[in-house]
């Protein structure tokens, strides 16, 4: 079908100061076959007054307001309300070039693709562009297997909701977690798993603001709500153990233990100790062990065991490996 309607669905809370220049690259679009679904999430500033603004002026606009209920409630509300063939996330303090849908369709067509992915910016208290090498067509099996190291720029490309676009047939019986933080990283695998194709291209796309406040900004690096990150990592051990791609399963669980080392060393001694983080991590890391034991190597076995032993100094190795 020639130019289907893509809907565009952008959670707002709280960001009058933003969404102006995010609902001007979206109706700015050069694919016009749009649906902007501005979905305001119990806003107590003048978000929702400027939603209604772009609402009465633009057809392709519509808002919504609902009780507060997080990024993943709001984004759920925009897929159940959605009436796409393609569907496309933007944050409502972030914004897109001109080109970022047209473009990001045009490779899912051209590479008979379920799925387009882009580069993007930081902006703001960070600046950094994350970008793919080259425009490729890989195998939902690829990019599964990308999914088992969390280091390269390729995994983060691939975890995050808004720098692509998907057919909508993906989002048949997935939904983002509710309560919940990292909830890209819940949902990331899921999706992947149910691709056949994905296309990435290098072009730099989306601009994403980090600003003060955020849950990703360095003052909130303490909240103790970035443990569902191991969850989110456990569930991908799961659903690998339980699909086509059991022979990536040795990689989900180096990620594992991997994001536990970056938990580790992103906690300070003093928050280790208020909230008995060691213990908890213990834990964690003896159930992960026990249950994928026999799929690890002698290397592996290792390293994990010294973790359970003594997470105190398993921690203190790795910060003085990093040089702190």
């Amino acid at each position: 079908m020639k130019n289907p309607l893509i809907s565009v669905i952008v959670p707002c809370y709280n960001v009058e100061d933003y969404i102006t220049k995010c609902v001007d690259s979206l109706v700015a679009q050069t694919y016009t076959n749009l649906e902007i679904l501005l979905i305001d999430d119990g806003s107590s500033d003048r978000t929702p007054d400027l939603a209604r603004q772009y609402a009465e002026q633009y057809d392709m606009v519509s808002c919504y307001r609902r009780e507060n209920g997080g990024l993943s409630a709001a984004r759920n509300t925009g897929l159940d309300i959605s009436k796409g063939e393609f569907i496309a996330f933007v944050d409502s303090d972030d914004w897109v070039e001109p080109e970022y849908i047209e473009k990001l369709y045009e490779s899912i067509s051209n590479g008979n693709a379920d799925m387009a992915v882009c580069g993007y910016k930081q902006e703001e208290l960070s600046e950094e562009t994350v970008t793919f090498d080259k425009e490729d067509v890989i195998t939902a099996h690829a990019a599964m297997k990308i999914l088992g190291d969390i280091y390269p720029k390729e995994n983060v490309l691939l975890v995050i909701a808004w720098n692509k676009l998907y057919k909508r047939a993906l989002f048949e019986t997935i939904r983002f977690p509710e309560n919940r933080i990292h909830e890209d990283e819940f949902c990331c695998h899921r999706i992947i798993g149910k691709t056949d194709f994905i296309s990435v291209i290098p072009d730099v796309l989306y601009h994403y603001r980090v600003r003060e406040g955020s849950i990703t900004a360095a003052d909130k690096s303490q909240d103790l709500r970035h443990l569902d990150y191991l969850d989110a990592l456990s569930d991908r051990i799961q659903c690998v153990r339980k699909s086509h791609f059991e022979d990536l399963l040795i990689y989900m669980i180096y990620s594992y233990f991997e994001g536990m080392k970056q938990l580790l060393v992103r906690y300070t001694d003093e928050t280790i100790r208020v909230n008995d983080l060691y213990p908890f991590f213990r834990r964690k890391a003896a159930r992960m062990y026990l249950r994928c034991v026999f799929e690890t190597d002698t290397y592996q076995k290792r390293d994990y065991l010294k973790l359970i032993i003594s997470p105190k100094r398993y921690r203190d190795v790795v910060l003085r490996e990093m040089g702190k």
